[in-house]
Formats: C-alpha cells, structure tokens, sequence
C-alpha cells in the first residue's frame, strides 16, 4: 500500500493508473472507432426518363437545323419513354427519380409530333395532284 501511495504522490505514470494502481489502458491501446456506414444512396435516375429527354432534345436540334424527316422515327420513341417512365416512377418513387425529364421527354415529343404532320400536311398540299 505504501509502495501504491508514494507512486501515487509522485505522479509518475498518473495518466495510466487509477487510484488501485492498476494500469488503465492508453490511448494506443484503445480498439479504433469504425468509420460510419457510407450514407444510403437516393432514389436513382430512370434510364427512360433520360433517354426520353435526350431524344426529346436531339430531335429539337435535328429539327432547327431542317432534317424533319428524322422526327419520325425518334419523336414516338420520346413520347413513349416519357410515358413509360412517368408511369414508372409513380409507381416506385422511393426508387426511381426524374419526372421532370420524362415530363420534358414527352412535351418535345407531342410537339415534335405535331410538326411532323404540320409538315408532312404541307408538303403534301404543295404536290400537283
């Protein structure tokens, strides 16, 4: 006991014992804390949606720069990704995101669509029949 006492009072190794004199663990020998789990990854983006949307764009510049007559393969394909990937992500919104570029997908589509017949109305009319 006085062997404890007077290592006591000397403050030698006053970090690492307690007051019985047993050696508490120092901060080398502490077991590492383990890093936090990575954060769960949101609802992803529909393939449909950005392929409705991107085809919806190609086909605005295909049609600015004059080449109509592709609107008619790629405008449907627009229009309908767009629809199927709304419905989609209705149905699963905890695992599905991107509404806003189906919903932009299917408007350039329908208006696409729509010039497509304007023009094709057009050029018929311009036929000497």
């Amino acid at each position: 006991m006085r062997r404890m006492m007077a290592k006591f009072l000397s403050g030698a190794d006053l970090k690492n014992t307690d007051l019985t004199g047993s050696t508490m663990p120092t901060s080398r020998q502490q077991t590492p804390i383990p890093p936090p789990p990575p954060p769960s990854p949101g609802p992803a983006n529909l393939w449909q949606a950005n392929w409705a949307f991107y085809l919806g764009i190609i086909n605005l510049l295909v049609y600015l720069d004059g080449g109509w007559g592709y609107l008619l393969f790629t405008a449907p394909a627009a229009f309908v990704l767009g629809i199927l990937a709304r419905k989609r992500i209705k149905d699963q919104p905890e695992r599905f995101k991107g509404s806003g570029k189906a919903l932009a997908g299917m408007i350039l589509g329908a208006l696409q669509l729509v010039a497509f017949v304007v023009l094709v109305g057009k050029e018929l009319n311009d036929l000497p029949w």
